[in-house]
């Protein structure tokens, strides 16, 4: 007999700094297998996690109920270094007061910072089911929000093409797309990115 239990989706954020006089770039994430669950080792889109509140408290539930603040917590963890909402807090997150969320719902709210969601798909190994999203951030927001991107964090190390300086990541090209063929990336990755690619002229238009 099957029994019921509860889903808890990944949200899997493919991020892409939009700069159409130098070229567009895109962010992942070499995952440390001895610090995820899933991924280890593998280069893996950034941000990622798993679709839940900061805490368990019912003030946290109803708080943190929304992907949007679910990709802000996990950009300020990933991409500037920050404690990870790991469910210890006690006072629900103050997302219209505090930094890094005012500034990133400021540019969501300019234009400047938009979010997608391309597709939800079921790993047929795992069964955990996956969204699929899309950030496009203009290039001078994201070198404001993120001019403290950290090269290194809790959960791996940020892939780029210049060596120490994680604000770089990797273009966004037809070259680079086929590059990450022969590179240990995860199948969730590929799909993000070949997603990406397919409704580039939508997302980067």
């Amino acid at each position: 007999e099957l029994s019921a239990r509860p889903m808890l989706p990944s949200i899997n954020t493919l991020t892409i700094r939009r700069d159409c006089i130098e070229g567009h770039r895109m962010y992942l994430h070499q995952r440390d297998a001895n610090s995820v669950a899933a991924a280890g080792g593998m280069y893996h889109v950034m941000p990622a996690g798993v679709f839940q509140p900061a805490a368990l408290a019912p003030a946290h539930q109803a708080n943190d109920f929304s992907l949007w603040r679910n990709i802000q917590r996990e950009f300020s963890e990933e991409f500037l270094g920050n404690d990870e909402h790991d469910g210890n807090s006690v006072d629900p997150i103050a997302y219209d007061t505090d930094e890094p969320f005012v500034s990133f719902e400021r540019a969501r709210q300019a234009g400047d910072f938009r979010v997608f969601a391309c597709a939800m798909v079921c790993e047929p190994l795992t069964l955990w089911v996956e969204l699929l999203t899309v950030a496009v951030i203009a290039a001078p927001v994201f070198d404001a929000l993120c001019s403290d991107m950290v090269a290194v964090n809790e959960e791996g190390a940020a892939v780029s093409t210049e060596a120490g300086c994680p604000t770089v990541g990797i273009p966004f090209t037809e070259a680079a797309r086929e590059r990450l063929r022969t590179e240990p990336l995860s199948p969730i990755s590929r799909a993000c990115i070949e997603l990406a690619w397919l409704y580039r002229h939508q997302l980067l238009g």
